[in-house]
């Protein structure tokens, strides 16, 4: 055992030993029984694990037991047991040390506590002690363990190593001043700040402050002065080395920190920007604390991008982010979607295109035979019959018909070259004089319509692995394409040579070039002019036919050679088709060449519609037979009707609107026969021309059309067309409503010229026809005194030329100018 204790306050029959180092034993005196009471580091209110040094029982059945682990205190008003609930107090409770020699009560009840290095008394109001030590007088403040005793006169004895320390508790008086905190010193990175007053000048160098730290209320740094060191002191100065302080800084600790007299200062360092409050309290020598303390707000102002403004502009980029990244997430999903529909139409595009072209090839197989048995007759009887009208009409019939197996077989190629069943046969050929033929054979096409055709190699022998009939086709169909497009006076050239280095093979390549300086195609068009049915100029009135197959043939007879087929064209500027063909053999298979047996050197006839215009006036205007003019942009067309009226009408034609106006304007026909769908000027709008004019107001129209609805007619009709006709046309009816309408207008004339006493009114003409010959009436008959009132006079106040009126009053009446005035004359006089 190390310590016994016999309790005399507390009712209990126990004897407690404490034992060195296995805690407290307390022993029964009756029974015999032992309670043991041990340390458990796990449980904050059990006895602290230690060495018991001694024991004490307080007046107020309070057990002191002390340990070289500082002092526990348990109440044994309750008896003694196992679960005793203790607390503990140490050295920051204000022990001196935590080794405790001896405790022992004063003649009041307070406790003294003797430690290897002081004395103290525990205060039960704050529950602190308050020490003694050398500083208090103390010669020596090493006691010896269980030395401690109070006698009668209520002093207290405690023995150290060296001497018998004695004293009378109530001689020994408190401080019961409380000392006021003060703040006595700043340092900003370990170095003084420096005071600024009106006269002094602020040095960058240099943190200032208004005024001294010990005044200051609220201290305001930047975020790079984050570092700070405060210094404090208690204006006690009894023994102030004794003086205690505690301090904290809210917003960056919680708990108060304890310091002595020795170390009063505390340094911070980075600190985070914002607002913190430093606190300090301190008390006196005996312990006496003000609790008030000391406080100093401090702000460290953050950097201008933590600042409120910047946080707020942060807030609003990061929502012009967001909604950025949701116009380009809406843009993609959109483009997505975009990207799938443009995917689902070009597959519909697709099966469209193979409907199209499944149809047309199985149509087309039905087409060939009844064409071959009309091409064979149509032959004999070219052969047979010896009239050149009639030979010219079969010529006509057998042209149209060739032209239309050639579209056949067309679809078919396409058709054959989609299922993959057309092989290629290629042999080796000099394609030169191959080229140089079929670009000649467009030789009389090119006078016909004045266009310059030019043809350049650079070398006289070429040698490539074509197929003769495929290489024909595609040259045809990008000629005849090239002369289509181009105006008379134009070019067009072919240009042919070898590429060394090419990445179509590695022998080079065959590049043949042609150029026209045609009408161009639009840029927006460049894309689709290789694809099926596709053509430059889609609308009704296009200058020039096609269906959209031919360069679609093209390129894939130019991809079956593995080469590769391009357009270079600016609108107005013409246009330049350019072809690559690979040289040698690599890229052929041993199947798709065939040896060459006999290289035929006729080239077949280019297929282009003739677009010659026959400007054949007929018998000269002595005859008496009435002028027809024939408005229609196909030569083919215009030579048809012409064969119906040529032997009874003198007949005009024009390529056009345009030109159909003037010739009409010009030479005032009798009837005008115009298609609807023409290049330039439609039919329509040729005849709202000719019906408001009043030159030509009184000739009559006829419409061709190939549309046979009501609404079309009833256009056509409404711009003041005199007859409709759709195509095709029975010759017949064609013929009969011709010389109706020209009957109709002979017979106007005749009643003119019978009666006496004539209203325009009551003729059968337009409204512009009945004003005019009104007018002429009205002025002949105011002057029918005036013997110089001429043709001239006339003409001038009708505001038209001496020569269109003849003509005007021509048609009208039958009569000229002067004759119709004479005729006047004459009938007033016999009314």
């Amino acid at each position: 055992f190390n310590t016994i204790l016999v309790p005399r306050f507390s009712n209990t029959n126990f004897v407690l030993l404490g034992f060195r180092f296995s805690g407290i034993a307390a022993w029964d005196r009756e029974t015999g029984e032992a309670i043991r009471i041990r340390a458990d580091d796990s449980n904050p209110t059990s006895l602290s694990r230690g060495r018991i040094t001694h024991m004490y029982e307080g007046r107020d059945s309070l057990l002191w037991v002390g340990s070289t682990s500082g002092l526990d205190v348990a109440s044994l008003s309750d008896g003694i047991h196992e679960d005793l609930v203790f607390k503990h107090y140490d050295v920051e409770d204000g022990l001196p040390d935590r080794c405790i020699s001896s405790i022992q009560e004063d003649s009041r009840g307070r406790p003294w506590v003797s430690t290897e290095n002081g004395l103290a008394r525990f205060d039960r109001a704050t529950g602190r002690f308050r020490t003694y030590d050398r500083k208090d007088g103390l010669a020596n403040s090493t006691f010896l363990m269980k030395a401690a005793a109070l006698d009668s006169q209520g002093h207290l004895y405690f023995g150290s190593k060296e001497e018998l320390v004695f004293f009378h508790p109530d001689s020994l008086g408190d401080n019961p001043i409380v000392p006021n905190i003060v703040l006595t010193d700043l340092q900003i990175f370990h170095k003084p700040v420096s005071i600024i007053t009106d006269q002094d000048e602020v040095h960058r160098d240099v943190v200032s402050i208004p005024r001294s730290i010990t005044y200051l209320d609220t201290l305001e740094l930047s975020y790079q002065e984050n570092v700070l060191t405060l210094e404090f002191a208690a204006l006690d100065f009894r023994n102030s080395m004794k003086n205690q302080y505690a301090y904290k800084l809210k917003g960056f600790e919680d708990d108060w920190i304890y310091r002595d007299a020795s170390n009063r200062q505390v340094t911070y360092t980075n600190l985070d920007p914002g607002e913190y409050v430093f606190q300090v309290k301190g008390s006196n020598n005996d312990g006496l604390w003000d609790e008030e303390g000391r406080s100093l707000v401090i702000f460290i102002t953050p950097p201008w991008w933590q600042t409120r403004l910047a946080y707020a502009g942060y807030i609003v980029l990061g929502l012009c982010i967001l909604i950025v990244l949701w116009l380009l997430q809406l843009k993609r999903l959109r483009t997505r979607h975009q990207v799938e529909m443009d995917h689902l139409r070009a597959e519909r595009y697709q099966e469209l295109d193979e409907l199209k072209s499944r149809f047309f090839a199985n149509i087309s197989h039905e087409f060939r035979t009844p064409l071959t048995l009309i091409l064979g007759p149509i032959e004999k009887l070219r052969q047979r019959i010896a009239e050149k009208e009639l030979k010219q009409d079969l010529s006509l019939m057998q042209k149209h018909a060739s032209r239309v197996l050639d579209l056949v077989t067309q679809l078919l190629d396409l058709s054959k070259l989609e299922a993959g069943k057309m092989k290629l046969q290629v042999s080796e050929r000099n394609v030169v004089p191959l080229l140089r033929g079929l670009v000649l054979s467009f030789a009389s096409l090119a006078d016909r319509w004045d266009i310059t055709l030019s043809f350049h190699s650079d070398l006289e022998e070429i040698r490539a692995y074509v197929e003769k009939e495929a290489l024909v086709k595609i040259i045809n169909n990008l000629l005849s394409n090239a002369f289509k497009f181009t105006l008379d006076g134009g070019e067009v050239s072919t240009r042919i040579g070898v590429n060394e280095s090419s990445n179509l093979g590695p022998e080079g390549e065959l590049e043949i070039r042609i150029e026209d300086s045609g009408i161009g195609i639009p840029k927006n068009r460049l894309d689709s002019i290789f694809d099926r049915f596709s053509q430059v100029d889609s609308s009704e009135t296009r200058h020039h036919e096609g269906t959209g197959i031919g360069l679609a043939l093209t390129k894939e007879l130019v991809e079956m050679h593995k080469g590769t087929i391009g357009v270079r064209s600016r609108e107005g500027e013409g246009s330049v088709f350019s072809i690559q063909l690979p040289l040698g053999t690599a890229h052929l298979s041993p199947d798709e060449i065939v040896e060459l047996t006999q290289d035929e050197d006729n080239i077949p006839p280019p297929d282009i519609p003739e677009e010659e215009v026959a400007d054949v006036e007929g018998p000269s205007r002595g005859t008496a037979k009435p002028m027809i003019l024939i408005v229609e942009d196909n030569s083919d067309v215009r030579l048809y009707i012409r064969s119906y009226l040529d032997r009874d009408y003198r007949c005009l034609e024009a390529l056009d609107g345009v030109d159909g106006l003037e010739q009409a304007r010009k030479q005032i026909p009798d009837l005008i026969i115009s298609d609807i769908m023409m290049p330039n000027m439609d039919g329509n709008e040729l005849c709202k021309e000719l019906k408001t004019d009043e030159c030509t107001s009184h000739i009559p129209v006829i419409l061709l059309t190939a549309k046979a609805d009501m609404n079309s007619k009833l256009e056509g009709l409404e711009t003041g067309a005199d007859d409709y006709l759709t195509k095709p046309f029975e010759a017949a009816e064609f013929q009969v409503r011709v010389r109706n309408l020209i009957e109709q207008r002979q017979k106007l004339r005749e009643t003119f010229q019978k009666e006496l006493s004539i209203v325009p009114s009551e003729m059968d003409l337009s409204s512009v026809d009945q004003q005019l010959l009104e007018q002429v009436m009205q002025l002949v008959l105011a002057n029918l005194d005036d013997q110089e009132f001429k043709v001239t006079a006339l003409s001038e106040q009708v505001h038209m030329s001496r020569q269109h009126l003849n003509r005007k009053l021509q048609a009208l009446t039958g009569l000229s100018a002067s004759e119709f005035i004479r005729s006047i004359r004459l009938k007033q006089a016999a009314l």
